[in-house]
């Protein structure tokens, strides 16, 4: 990764990460998989953004207070 991309990617993937524990396998996965730096940073911003959307969205309907 070239210093410029690292900058800004490393800080992201290290924020979404520290959400939930799959984040790390996939951005190893992406690191791996992805030669290009451009194409790792798209895939790990975007796969991190729609887990913690998932997350917010599952999150929201288990802390609902049940109706007795």
């Amino acid at each position: 990764m070239t210093p410029r991309t690292t900058l800004v990617a490393l800080p992201i993937a290290l924020l979404l990460s520290t959400v939930t524990i799959p984040l790390v396998v996939i951005r190893l996965t992406a690191i791996l998989a992805f030669p290009f730096p451009i194409i790792q940073s798209l895939v790990i911003t975007g796969l991190g953004l729609a887990i913690l959307i998932t997350n917010s969205c599952l999150g929201r309907q288990s802390w609902k207070i049940p109706d007795f």
